[in-house]
C-alpha cells in the first residue's frame, strides 16, 4: 500500500510544479523618447548643437529639431526596444537617424545623403 501512495504523491507534486511549460520571458525594455534632448551632431569634423523635442501624439510620436541651421520637423519616429529611428525632411535636405537609448541619453549615427554622414548624441533636459 505504501508504494501506490508514494507514487500518487510524486505524480501530484510533479503536476503542480510545471505542467505549463517554460515561462515566457518579459518583454525587453522600451525607450521613452518623449521630451527634450540637448544634442551634439558631428559631421566631417564640424560640431553642431541642437535641441530635439519629441512628443506623443495619437499613439505615435512627432517632433522638431532646432539648431543654428533652423528648425525642422522630425517624422517617421519608430521606437523598437531601446532603439529609435527618425527622419528630418526639409526642402533642402533629408536626414535619417538611428540612435540607441541608455537611460536619459542616446547615441547613434545619421546619413544626410550628399551632405555626408555623422554621429549624434543626446541628453534629456
Amino acid at each position: 500500500m505504501r508504494r501506490p501512495a508514494l507514487t500518487m504523491t510524486l505524480a501530484l507534486a510533479l503536476a503542480a510544479c510545471g505542467t505549463s511549460g517554460p515561462s515566457t520571458p518579459p518583454p525587453p525594455p522600451q525607450a521613452d523618447p518623449v521630451g527634450s534632448f540637448n544634442c551634439s551632431l558631428s559631421i566631417e569634423g564640424t560640431q553642431i548643437g541642437a535641441l530635439l523635442m519629441i512628443e506623443a501624439v495619437d499613439g505615435g510620436f512627432t517632433g522638431t529639431i532646432d539648431s543654428d541651421m533652423g528648425t525642422a520637423p522630425v517624422s517617421a519616429i519608430v521606437v523598437d526596444g531601446m532603439a529609435m529611428t527618425f527622419t528630418v525632411d526639409t526642402p533642402e535636405f533629408f536626414v535619417r537617424f538611428q540612435v540607441t537609448f541608455e537611460g536619459d541619453t542616446f547615441s547613434g549615427n545619421f546619413d544626410a545623403g550628399a551632405m555626408g554622414a555623422g554621429t549624434i548624441t543626446g541628453t534629456r533636459r
